[in-house]
């Protein structure tokens, strides 16, 4: 497939998942949509606040269709700038790896970023819980814990390649100039990290609400912003260890080139498996009404 008919099929599948994920709700789907976010938090809607929250989730979603239109902007880019630089042979392959992660990573971050802001907007604290708050209540331990060994699993990735070079199996001038997108992918998942430690604790320590029930939804709207922002880091890992992966398959050459197929091959689906399991952990865990366990166990007041 040509170079011109890949980028268009890119900029389609870009703007219909910008559309599906930022297209706000209308006219019914809008009580539909808060009676979903109700029973994702397993909190009741306040008939007092039903507007308030039809408003948050309208403007999340506005936050991921800027997002979503920003990454498909930047998807372009690197499309044509990785085409421009990869070989001939491998053109197309490569800048639509590099476009991909691209719109991925800018939808993450973006709808990361505009969901802190929108947890923070609300004023100072008028009701506040009796003990203090910690990541721990927003957020599983297990959980934060899979998201730093997500990155020490990319950081192991990323230096698999140059031990293979340094030991010769792999060409050491290829591995080094090929580590560089693993490399910025790498640093951007632990600057990510640092990002949602900090960002996550700043988020928790505004509480506002001038009832239990508001209090308890800023709390989900907390819990939900915070698990956002750590799922930035995880991407970025995935991506580097993808990459990483890739390197050895594509540098892998003579004699050596089947063993480093099938070696990448298994790095991937391996990779693969743990996502796979991670995300099926999460679902099953529910971690949208992770904080009601934590923060009002024993029921919210009307």
């Amino acid at each position: 497939m040509t170079a011109p008919i890949m980028l268009v099929l890119l900029v389609l599948g870009c703007l219909i998942i910008t559309v599906v994920l930022g297209l706000g709700p209308r006219g019914a789907a809008v009580a539909r949509a808060r009676e979903r976010q109700a029973r994702a938090f397993e909190l009741p809607v306040p008939g007092a606040e039903a507007a308030g929250i039809d408003v948050r989730i309208r403007r999340r979603r506005r936050v991921r269709l800027a997002a979503g239109l920003t990454g498909t902007a930047l998807a372009v880019l690197a499309f044509l700038l990785a085409f421009a630089l990869a070989a001939p042979a491998n053109g197309v392959p490569e800048a639509l790896a590099f476009a991909i992660a691209a719109f991925v990573a800018a939808l993450a971050v973006g709808s990361a970023a505009g969901a802190a802001r929108l947890a923070v907007e609300a004023g100072g604290s008028r009701t506040a819980h009796a003990r203090a708050r910690g990541l721990a209540d927003y957020l599983p331990r297990a959980q934060r814990l899979g998201v730093w060994c997500a990155v020490a699993i990319a950081a192991i990735a990323w230096a698999v390649p140059l031990a293979l070079a340094a030991s010769g199996v792999l060409a050491l001038r290829a591995v080094a100039a090929a580590m560089g997108a693993p490399l910025v992918a790498l640093v951007a998942a632990l600057l990510a990290l640092v990002a949602a430690e900090l960002g996550g604790r700043a988020i928790i320590a505004r509480a506002s609400g001038a009832t239990p029930i508001q209090l308890a939804w800023a709390d989900g709207w907390r819990s939900s912003a915070v698990r956002e922002l750590f799922h930035v880091p995880v991407l970025f890992a995935l991506l580097s260890t993808l990459a990483s992966i890739a390197v050895i398959g594509y540098q892998a050459t003579g004699p050596l080139w089947e063993w480093g197929q099938l070696s990448a091959a298994a790095l991937f689906g391996a990779a693969v498996v743990i996502a796979g399991v991670a995300l099926l952990a999460e679902l099953v865990s529910r971690p949208a009404s992770y904080f009601r366990r934590r923060l009002w166990r024993e029921g919210v007041p009307a």
